[in-house]
């Protein structure tokens, strides 16, 4: 098929139908154009055809790529194909909406099992294998605020780099010096980088911690503090606008915060007394339950986008990014729609996603002809004065062919010969005869 540029609302159908794919799924792309009673999806096929649709995704680019560096050179970045798209959708995410106090910086994951130099294992993820990303998200609603794709370690430097993304994603999504409170797991939590978002960037932090980490209260953030053995036993340390607290739950949580003081707060938990289970309220610091509820925000986010995204097997890992983050925008759409006034209260995601692939495909059918030629109509074959012609090449004969595979002719004939009206190529005299004067002359 000729390449066509495609017009914005051939655009916005394809986007729909890619859409619909991850609503319907199907293990193949070409399962829903079939024309198999149990697999016809009659949307597909009247939007696009299937040679359209793949070709528009073949060409799908988002990058000039004569102009990206090759690899050694100075200004080479890995993230060459994807960095428009990305720029623009953190672009798009900072003017809709401003997040409330609490939000949430943590990790997540795009799968992909492709080759690409920056593709990380992670164990502890449903999507083991594919393309770190760090995440910046309101703890409340989950509002994704910025992305940032991790290049890799030759790409970024490994020196502090727990620090630096958070100082990024901050700066990214404009939010430094507005007083927030950023939530991190111990991958991120360290002193260093607490006093230091507490005293220039204007943002106090509260995360979880590793006992390992340089500047800690070695006395109670260890192994085995002394005093701390039964659940609900906690100690606290404070120095400047940082405080550490070790807490016993089913093991000790080390925690470091510069938003709480040595405050506490209960927590349930169930407590096996002589084979009988009960729930009993214990003692707990503050800085924990906030954590515990404010932590969130990013997993709900990647949780949702998981639901419904297109997920058809893709060799182009920048295929995969931008579907990826097509579905962080569908989300976002999704959570400004849930908080404005007026909004249907029964309104799911699901039903958000298929009014989303209505909006996108609104009719639009493609021009192209779909499906094999019809066959030249009976009465135009009868009626008709057609004449013998010679054609430029040899070809099987139609009626043998078809006379063949009825099972009334053992052998097909080749001939230079037909109807240049009709388009067929034909024996003379004999079929090119019954073909124009009998009407079942396939028996």
């Amino acid at each position: 098929m000729a390449w066509v540029r495609p017009s914005v609302a051939e655009m916005n159908a394809f986007l729909g139908l890619c859409f619909q794919m991850g609503v319907d799924r199907k293990p193949s792309t070409k399962m829903y154009w079939s024309t198999d009673h149990f697999l016809h999806t009659p949307v597909f096929p009247q939007t696009m055809s299937r040679d359209r649709f793949t070709q528009i995704m073949r060409y799908l680019h988002f990058s000039n790529s004569e102009l990206e560096p090759l690899p050694g050179a100075e200004n080479y970045d890995p993230l060459f194909k994807v960095k428009p798209l990305v720029n623009h959708f953190n672009a798009c995410f900072n003017q809709e909406y401003n997040p409330k106090r609490n939000v949430t910086i943590d990790e997540s994951m795009i799968p992909f099992k492709g080759r690409v130099q920056f593709r990380q294992y992670m164990p502890a993820k449903p999507h083991k294998w594919g393309v770190k990303v760090w995440m910046l998200a309101e703890s409340q609603s989950s509002y994704i605020q910025f992305v940032d794709i991790y290049p890799g370690r030759r790409a970024t430097p490994q020196l502090h780099l727990a620090s630096n993304v958070v100082k990024r994603c901050l700066q990214g999504a404009q939010l430094e010096g507005k007083g927030y409170h950023v939530y991190t797991d111990n991958y991120f939590s360290s002193p260093e980088l607490f006093v230091d978002l507490f005293e220039n960037y204007g943002t106090a932090a509260c995360g979880t911690v590793r006992i390992n980490r340089r500047g800690l209260p070695v006395d109670i953030i260890c192994k085995r503090p002394e005093g701390i053995n039964q659940c609900g036993d906690m100690k606290f340390r404070q120095k400047g606008c940082l405080v550490a607290s070790a807490w016993k739950d089913k093991k000790i949580v080390n925690v470091l915060s510069t938003i709480h003081d040595n405050s506490t707060s209960e927590v349930q938990r169930l407590v096996n007394t002589d084979g009988n289970f009960s729930r009993q309220n214990f003692v707990c610091p503050k800085m924990v339950a906030d954590y515990t509820s404010n932590m969130g925000g990013v997993d709900r986010a990647d949780q949702y986008i998981q639901y419904y995204c297109y997920n058809h097997k893709k060799i182009k890992w920048s295929k995969r990014v931008f579907f990826v983050l097509l579905e962080m925008a569908k989300f976002n759409a999704f959570k400004l729609f849930i908080m404005s006034k007026n909004h249907p209260s029964s309104m799911t995601f699901l039903d958000f996603s298929l009014n989303i692939a209505k909006g996108l495909v609104a009719g639009y059918s493609s021009d192209i002809r779909r499906g094999r030629p019809s066959q030249v109509p009976l009465e135009n074959r009868l009626v008709q004065r057609h004449m013998p012609s010679s054609f430029n090449k040899k070809s099987k004969c139609h009626l043998c062919y078809m006379r063949t595979k009825n099972g009334n002719q053992e052998t097909v004939k080749q001939t230079k010969f037909g109807c240049n009206d009709c388009g067929k190529h034909l024996c003379l005299p004999e079929c090119f005869t019954k073909f124009h004067t009998v009407r079942n002359c396939y028996n």
